[in-house]
């Protein structure tokens, strides 16, 4: 049986005997033993990391493999269907700060408070979904004028689901009165439950990483 245990980053032990190895320790990161293998693996929320038993020396790394993150983008839902075509994500109005912070296999939902941008008729649904399949942003040129940085995505088949049949099962929309000021963000990262609830709801199967 596995064991697993939490610790932080002062858990770990330093000095001259010790590895200059050291994991992205948080104080969400886990130790897991796995005997069969005779592997110990440290896990926070992005990294999977696997070392040789003398984990707190750093000796003997296996691999490092970083975990799936999930994201949501709010776009509306004919910029939707413009990236679903040309397999791209845009985000905060062609910035590329945020979609810098997206890495290869990234899960994005995209939520559409209205059917056009600006002034569309409201719709408040999941419209897409999509996984992240490059490593870096790239530019595009609409016109002369704006050239928006894009990720690219491989869209996946899904339905829409009308966000009010989520808010209650959601950690996200705890605050139900005032549920919409968190999609004012634009593309902003979530937790894995609340995703799959999403992807559930757009009949789309996550599976864990």
């Amino acid at each position: 049986m596995n064991r697993r245990k939490r610790i932080t980053p002062a858990s770990v032990r330093s000095g001259p005997e010790r590895s200059s190895v050291q994991p992205p320790l948080e104080s969400t990161t886990y130790i897991e033993w796995l005997p069969a293998r005779r592997l110990q693996v440290i896990r926070d929320e992005d990294v999977a990391l696997c070392v040789g038993p003398d984990i707190l020396g750093m000796s003997n790394v296996v691999s490092c493999a970083r975990m799936t993150r999930y994201w949501i983008n709010t776009v509306s839902r004919d910029h939707i269907r413009a990236g679903v075509e040309g397999g791209f994500t845009q985000a905060n109005h062609g910035r590329a700060t945020t979609l810098r912070q997206l890495a290869r296999d990234d899960l994005v939902a995209f939520y559409s408070p209205r059917t056009r941008y600006p002034d569309g008729e409201p719709l408040q649904h999941f419209t897409a979904i999509g996984r992240v399949i490059d490593d870096a942003p790239y530019q595009a040129e609409m016109n002369p004028t704006f050239h928006p940085w894009r990720r690219r995505l491989q869209f996946l088949e899904c339905e829409e689901a009308p966000m009010q049949d989520l808010i209650g099962d959601l950690t996200l929309t705890r605050d139900r009165k005032h549920w919409g000021l968190v999609f004012r963000r634009g593309l902003f990262q979530v937790g894995a439950e609340d995703f799959q609830r999403i992807a559930h709801a757009m009949n789309v199967r996550i599976q864990d990483s």
